[in-house]
């Protein structure tokens, strides 16, 4: 029920798919790697664009793109990684796909949803909340919309790291 709130009809185009930065070809200019000189070899090291994982452009790529993955289980990845964590070679390998594209599924459908759930409205009207809040309190805190509770108890630290857990 979340997926089709989320997503209307499974509707594959309605979600924009992001793309990795293209490789650029090319060759090694081999006369820099026995150079003496560092600095000329720090600033060829700096030409190249190798920032590792998960590095995207902001362009889009082709919409009709051909997915590994049925729009549910993309879904069901990006769940997954949000509530457990898991790095992207375990889901790679739980999803039996690359893990460059768990990398391009999880932030694709992370931009679908911050903008399909930007727009929600979190709180109600303010009418609304000083109509249902309770006579005493608003008698002693009329201005008063929200509470933040945001409550510390000290306790005892026991030596054991497992206690230590456990109190937790």
């Amino acid at each position: 029920m979340v997926l089709e709130f989320v997503l209307p009809n499974l509707d594959r185009s309605l979600i924009i798919t992001w793309a990795t930065k293209p490789s650029k070809p090319g060759t090694v200019d081999t006369s820099i790697l026995f150079d003496s000189d560092s600095e000329s070899a720090e600033s060829s090291n700096s030409d190249s664009d190798d920032s590792g994982d998960c590095t995207f452009e902001s362009s889009f790529s082709d919409e009709n793109r051909k997915s590994s993955l049925s729009v549910e289980n993309e879904f069901l990845l990006v769940l997954i990684k949000l509530r457990l964590g898991l790095t992207n070679i375990d889901l790679s390998m739980r999803f039996n796909i690359a893990e460059s594209t768990v990398c391009r599924n999880f932030i694709t459908w992370i931009n679908y949803l911050y903008v399909r759930f930007g727009s929600l409205k979190i709180w109600p009207h303010r009418d609304v909340i000083i109509s249902n809040m309770p006579e005493k309190f608003e008698e002693k805190f009329p201005n008063t919309i929200i509470i933040i509770d945001a409550t510390e108890l000290r306790i005892q630290t026991p030596s054991s790291i497992v206690r230590q857990s456990q109190s937790y």
